[in-house]
């Protein structure tokens, strides 16, 4: 028969290392990043403008391209697919 014994919990955990643990260190900074962190100072400009440009907005008007409209169109599809049905339909009966 099987043995039936519950493990124990000290089997369950694994033991531990027997080597010290291996300290690491983070590697340097990139080059480009060490650049960016020389210049860390900004000049922000707050004088007011005196000649304030307004954007020039201009709404044009679409004229429609498509002849048909979008129901035109789809009543055109069911028609073709009726019709393509029906002849199907038609062969399976006859033949």
């Amino acid at each position: 028969m099987q043995d039936s014994q519950i493990p124990l919990k000290s089997s369950l955990i694994s033991p531990e290392p027997k080597t010290p643990a291996i300290q690491f260190r983070m590697p340097p900074a990139p080059r480009s990043l060490k650049k960016q962190d020389l210049r860390t100072e900004f000049s922000i400009d707050t004088s007011t403008q005196t000649d304030a440009v307004r954007p020039r907005i201009e709404i044009k008007n679409i004229e429609p391209t498509r002849k048909r409209s979008d129901s035109t169109l789809l009543i055109i599809i069911l028609f073709v697919l009726t019709v393509v049905t029906c002849a199907l339909g038609a062969t399976v009966f006859f033949s």
